[in-house]
């Protein structure tokens, strides 16, 4: 076997590299806020574009 061929060792893991369920889970919450600021922003952003148009006659 050719010394490029070899992969290096895999570092050990421990169980508290993974995360919990509650870790999962404010994770999830955080997301979901972070959607929630961006999305108000971008309504925020464009607002004058997405009100509806005044049909007006005009004589």
């Amino acid at each position: 076997m050719n010394p490029e061929d070899r992969q290096p060792p895999l570092p050990d893991v421990q169980d508290d590299d993974f995360p919990t369920e509650a870790d999962r889970e404010a994770r999830k919450k955080a997301d979901r806020q972070r959607h929630d600021e961006r999305l108000d922003e971008g309504v925020e952003e464009t607002f004058p574009a997405s009100d509806p148009v005044a049909v007006k006659h005009i004589s």
